[in-house]
């Protein structure tokens, strides 16, 4: 199998996992899933009302660029990619 290919599977399953969870303290909170499969982006971001106030916050971004996929949070740090609950460096 290829490995973008590969790697879209994982990212988009990771983050769709991670989607699932809510917050129990802010239910106008939503957990998205925003997919670029021909330009390799991959994002979850929160996005809504909270406390009467518009919400929006990346959660993850993944970029998959020359073999690699990279993960950068919110704050521009930078991650190995996560797979399956554990990091994971995909090579």
């Amino acid at each position: 199998m290829d490995k973008v290919i590969q790697y879209q599977k994982i990212i988009t399953s990771l983050i769709e996992e991670l989607a699932a969870h809510s917050y129990a303290n802010a239910p106008g909170i939503e957990r998205q899933v925003v997919t670029d499969p021909i330009h390799h982006h991959y994002q979850l971001i929160n996005v809504g009302w909270h406390r009467g106030r518009f919400a929006y916050s990346p959660l993850l971004h993944f970029d998959i660029r020359d073999g690699q996929s990279p993960c950068v949070n919110e704050h521009g740090g930078q991650a190995s990619l996560v797979a399956s609950r554990k990091f994971v460096v995909l090579r």
